[in-house]
Protein backbone atom coordinates (compact mmCIF):
# COMPACT_ATOMS: atom_id res chain seq x y z
CA UNK A 1 0.00 0.00 0.00
CA UNK A 2 3.02 2.82 0.78
CA UNK A 3 4.68 2.15 -2.59
CA UNK A 4 1.15 2.67 -4.09
CA UNK A 5 0.63 5.77 -2.18
CA UNK A 6 4.00 7.14 -3.05
CA UNK A 7 3.43 6.52 -6.41
CA UNK A 8 -0.29 7.84 -6.36
CA UNK A 9 1.59 10.80 -4.31
CA UNK A 10 4.11 11.42 -7.38
CA UNK A 11 1.24 11.60 -9.90
CA UNK A 12 -0.50 13.75 -7.99
CA UNK A 13 2.41 16.43 -7.34
CA UNK A 14 3.15 15.94 -10.82
CA UNK A 15 0.40 18.02 -12.45
CA UNK A 16 1.11 21.31 -11.93
CA UNK A 17 4.66 20.53 -13.81
CA UNK A 18 2.87 18.64 -16.82
CA UNK A 19 0.97 21.64 -17.65
CA UNK A 20 4.36 23.45 -17.90
CA UNK A 21 5.97 20.55 -19.68
CA UNK A 22 3.05 21.00 -22.72
CA UNK A 23 4.16 24.36 -23.08
CA UNK A 24 1.23 25.82 -20.09
CA UNK A 25 -1.28 25.07 -22.40
CA UNK A 26 -4.85 24.64 -21.92
CA UNK A 27 -6.76 22.34 -23.32
CA UNK A 28 -9.02 23.20 -26.16
CA UNK A 29 -12.46 25.26 -24.70
CA UNK A 30 -10.93 25.48 -20.96
CA UNK A 31 -11.14 28.85 -19.70
CA UNK A 32 -8.38 29.70 -16.56
CA UNK A 33 -9.64 30.83 -13.80
CA UNK A 34 -7.83 32.40 -10.99
CA UNK A 35 -7.50 29.96 -7.70
CA UNK A 36 -9.42 32.03 -5.77
CA UNK A 37 -12.64 31.62 -6.83
CA UNK A 38 -15.06 31.22 -3.95
CA UNK A 39 -15.79 27.21 -4.84
CA UNK A 40 -12.22 26.78 -5.36
CA UNK A 41 -11.22 28.22 -1.65
CA UNK A 42 -13.88 26.43 -0.03
CA UNK A 43 -13.12 23.10 -1.82
CA UNK A 44 -9.17 24.12 -0.38
CA UNK A 45 -10.25 24.94 2.91
CA UNK A 46 -12.55 21.72 3.52
CA UNK A 47 -10.06 19.25 2.45
CA UNK A 48 -7.60 21.09 4.77
CA UNK A 49 -9.57 21.28 7.73
CA UNK A 50 -10.57 17.20 6.53
CA UNK A 51 -6.98 16.53 6.56
CA UNK A 52 -5.91 18.18 10.14
CA UNK A 53 -8.95 15.69 11.87
CA UNK A 54 -8.07 13.13 10.23
CA UNK A 55 -4.40 13.87 11.68
CA UNK A 56 -5.48 14.25 15.12
CA UNK A 57 -8.00 11.02 14.95
CA UNK A 58 -4.70 9.15 14.18
CA UNK A 59 -2.42 11.04 16.55
CA UNK A 60 -5.37 10.14 19.48
CA UNK A 61 -5.26 6.82 18.24
CA UNK A 62 -8.96 6.64 17.47
CA UNK A 63 -8.42 4.71 13.82
CA UNK A 64 -12.02 4.53 13.43
CA UNK A 65 -12.89 8.00 13.31
CA UNK A 66 -10.10 8.47 11.33
CA UNK A 67 -12.05 5.66 8.64
CA UNK A 68 -14.85 8.14 8.78
CA UNK A 69 -13.08 10.56 6.74
CA UNK A 70 -11.90 7.93 3.88
CA UNK A 71 -13.52 6.68 0.51
CA UNK A 72 -15.60 4.04 0.47
CA UNK A 73 -13.96 1.93 -1.75
CA UNK A 74 -10.63 2.83 0.08
CA UNK A 75 -12.19 2.23 3.21
CA UNK A 76 -13.43 -1.79 2.56
CA UNK A 77 -9.97 -2.85 1.03
CA UNK A 78 -8.07 -0.85 4.29
CA UNK A 79 -8.90 -3.08 7.38
CA UNK A 80 -8.96 -1.36 10.41
CA UNK A 81 -6.04 -3.85 11.96
CA UNK A 82 -3.98 -2.67 8.96
CA UNK A 83 -4.49 0.99 9.23
CA UNK A 84 -3.30 0.83 12.88
CA UNK A 85 -0.72 -0.69 11.96
CA UNK A 86 0.60 1.56 9.27
CA UNK A 87 0.13 4.20 11.69
CA UNK A 88 2.07 2.23 14.39
CA UNK A 89 4.93 1.71 11.66
CA UNK A 90 5.45 5.47 11.72
CA UNK A 91 5.07 6.24 15.30
CA UNK A 92 8.35 3.59 15.88
CA UNK A 93 10.07 5.32 13.35
CA UNK A 94 9.16 9.09 14.00
CA UNK A 95 8.54 8.94 18.04
CA UNK A 96 5.17 9.76 19.44
CA UNK A 97 3.00 12.72 17.73
CA UNK A 98 3.10 15.85 19.76
CA UNK A 99 1.42 18.21 17.59
CA UNK A 100 0.49 19.90 13.93
CA UNK A 101 2.45 22.27 13.30
CA UNK A 102 0.70 23.59 10.02
CA UNK A 103 -0.66 22.49 6.81
CA UNK A 104 -0.59 22.94 3.47
CA UNK A 105 -2.77 22.44 0.26
CA UNK A 106 -0.99 21.17 -2.73
CA UNK A 107 -4.25 19.51 -5.38
CA UNK A 108 -5.44 16.59 -4.00
CA UNK A 109 -2.62 16.52 -1.04
CA UNK A 110 -2.40 18.22 1.99
CA UNK A 111 0.49 18.37 3.54
CA UNK A 112 0.24 18.08 7.43
CA UNK A 113 3.77 19.33 9.26
CA UNK A 114 3.78 17.58 12.45
CA UNK A 115 6.23 17.50 15.59
CA UNK A 116 6.76 13.79 16.39
CA UNK A 117 8.70 13.05 19.72
CA UNK A 118 11.94 12.43 17.27
CA UNK A 119 11.78 14.50 14.11
CA UNK A 120 9.48 17.29 12.66
CA UNK A 121 8.01 15.36 9.56
CA UNK A 122 5.67 16.06 6.81
CA UNK A 123 2.20 13.87 6.65
CA UNK A 124 0.50 13.42 2.77
CA UNK A 125 -3.14 13.26 3.16
CA UNK A 126 -4.32 12.18 -0.31
CA UNK A 127 -7.89 13.03 -1.33
CA UNK A 128 -9.95 11.73 -4.55
CA UNK A 129 -11.72 14.34 -6.55
CA UNK A 130 -14.78 14.26 -4.07
CA UNK A 131 -12.82 15.63 -1.22
CA UNK A 132 -12.19 12.00 0.65
CA UNK A 133 -9.28 10.61 2.02
CA UNK A 134 -7.68 7.88 -0.50
CA UNK A 135 -4.24 7.53 2.03
CA UNK A 136 -1.73 9.02 3.87
CA UNK A 137 1.67 9.04 3.68
CA UNK A 138 5.18 10.25 5.94
CA UNK A 139 7.83 10.07 2.72
CA UNK A 140 10.33 11.06 4.70
CA UNK A 141 11.13 9.26 7.94
CA UNK A 142 14.08 8.89 9.19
Amino acid sequence: MKSHLRSLVCRLLALPSMALLVGGMLPPGAVATELTTPAIVAQTADIQTTAEQFVDALAAGDIESAREFLNPVVKKDWSESAMRQNWQDVLAMTGAFQNRLSSRVENEVVIVTAQFENQTNDILVIFDESGQVIGFDVPEMN
